[in-house]
């Protein structure tokens, strides 16, 4: 089974298997979650940083790609 990784400041990870993820169609397990903790600080630390350059722009422009 695939274990799901988190893309967080900047990088992916999460590799050690943890809590199965079921299929709510027919119990089967379809993945499983990772087991390292996410450091919340970092995170919110590298959003500052990098969305920094769509301050003041709102929200739709943020989202829109050249």
């Amino acid at each position: 089974m695939p274990v799901l990784q988190s893309y967080i400041a900047g990088q992916w990870f999460g590799k050690t298997e943890s809590k199965a993820l079921i299929s709510a169609i027919n119990g089967t397990t379809v993945a499983h979650t990772h087991q390292e903790e996410i450091n919340f600080r970092e995170a919110v630390a590298y959003a500052r940083n990098t969305g920094e350059k769509y301050a003041g722009t709102g929200f739709p422009a943020a989202g829109r790609h050249s």
